[in-house]
């Protein structure tokens, strides 16, 4: 395994395994070492990125949008043909990373990618706009434990939080705070995602992964991504949650791109 930075933004990554070149982007609140559960199941040259503000990179510098400095990175690790894995914040950050590298992508995949303006005002997006308010509430407040206890409780599942130690808790209240920072990007689509006819130009195969128990807003999100990108495929993973790269790795894994399995 090696660490290193990407050139362009200071952002760490690692990189272990041979085969199909393949970068990792996690969720909010992890790091790259989440992809571990995943990886035992797949044979690819696994380039697993820090999101700013997490793990061993630098914070996201004042007046940079987190979600380009992301994409920017991966497009720095690109090296040539690559193929592309995201989840949560992170599959937002990868597809816009796809759409900036073009035909060098050979694949895609996008667990809960969590681009929310491609549900706004849809009932789905009602319902977690007011299941996410007691977050909004406790962050204007400054409490940022029970902002961190209803972020955990709504994208862990419920009971996420109780079944974490002290020291868990306390670490996720102190990182709260990079949840706020990515708005723009996900309720305002500031990288212009969803402009018209740029999701309908990416050529290279999409996955879309969800777990059954998810958040509605999810299925929302993945039938809008669907019915607008040129090649797509979609999975459901029965039993499973928004974290189900760590809950259900075999399962997520047999269902990603026949090039990278194992």
């Amino acid at each position: 395994m090696s660490n290193a930075t990407s050139p362009g933004t200071g952002l760490h990554h690692t990189a272990r395994g041979t085969g199909p070149r393949t970068i990792f982007t996690h969720c909010a609140l992890a790091h790259g070492g989440v992809w571990l559960p995943v990886l035992r199941h797949l044979q690819v040259e696994a380039v697993c990125l820090d999101l700013p503000d997490h793990g061993q990179s630098p914070p996201t510098p004042d007046g940079v949008d987190p979600q380009r400095m992301t994409a920017d990175a991966i497009a720095d690790l690109a090296g040539g043909p690559v193929h592309l894995v995201g989840h949560s914040f992170g599959g937002t950050a990868t597809l816009l990373a796809a759409l900036d590298l073009g035909a060098l992508v050979q694949s895609v995949t996008l667990i809960e990618p969590v681009q929310f303006s491609a549900a706004a005002g849809t009932p789905a997006h009602r319902q977690y706009t007011q299941d996410f308010a007691p977050f909004v509430a406790a962050w204007g407040q400054g409490d940022a434990a029970t902002a961190a206890r209803c972020f955990v409780d709504i994208w862990g599942g419920p009971g996420g939080w109780a079944a974490m130690t002290a020291d868990q808790q306390a670490a996720m209240a102190q990182q709260i705070r990079v949840i706020p920072g990515q708005n723009a990007a996900l309720n305002d689509d500031v990288n212009g995602i969803l402009r018209p006819g740029r999701l309908e130009g990416l050529a290279a195969p999409v996955t879309l992964i969800e777990g059954a128990q998810s958040p509605a807003v999810i299925s929302t999100i993945h039938d809008a991504l669907a019915d607008r990108l040129a090649r797509v495929t979609r999975h459901r993973i029965d039993g499973a949650g928004h974290m189900c790269p760590l809950t259900h790795a075999a399962q997520v894994a047999a269902v990603m791109p026949a090039a990278l399995r194992a």
